[in-house]
């Protein structure tokens, strides 16, 4: 595992507290609540068809029709989910990039700095980022006010 590898992971277990241990556990819990669920549907099952004497046929169409609804249910809400996430980020792609962080850029940049010295040219750039990023919300709220002219 090379270096930044094993720093991106440090990173996110330190965040996170993921590990696979962890992980273990989340697949433990996950097949107790379906052997749970399961076992609930079961009984009541039992309690349907026998406590309010609706029959075995009656409970089984019954539970399979919220079954069946509620399949259709997840079905259109993940639907709509991934279409919100692909729109979501069809939008962030729509912004542009920040031009500043190309390599050419960043190179000029140094370079520039090394010339003339950082002490003169941080006040210049200072400036220059803020004011791009002053246009640039100005623009961005023009276009939002429907103003596209």
């Amino acid at each position: 595992m090379s270096a930044l590898t094993r720093y991106f992971v440090n990173t996110v277990q330190a965040k996170t507290g993921l590990g696979n241990e962890v992980i273990v556990g989340y697949v433990l819990q996950a097949v107790f609540a379906l052997v749970t669920a399961v076992l609930f549907l079961v009984a009541v099952f039992f309690v349907f068809a026998e406590y309010f004497a609706f029959g075995n046929v009656a409970t089984a169409i019954g539970m399979f029709l919220v079954f069946a609804a509620m399949l259709v249910g997840s079905m259109i809400y993940t639907n709509n989910a991934k279409q919100r996430t692909k729109d979501d980020a069809q939008r962030a792609l729509r912004v542009p990039a920040g031009a500043f962080l190309s390599p050419p850029l960043l190179k000029v940049g140094l370079q520039l700095g090394r010339q003339f010295g950082w002490r003169r040219i941080l006040p210049a750039a200072v400036v220059t980022l803020a004011t791009t990023g002053i246009a640039a919300e100005w623009i961005r709220r023009h276009h939002a006010n429907g103003h596209d002219d």
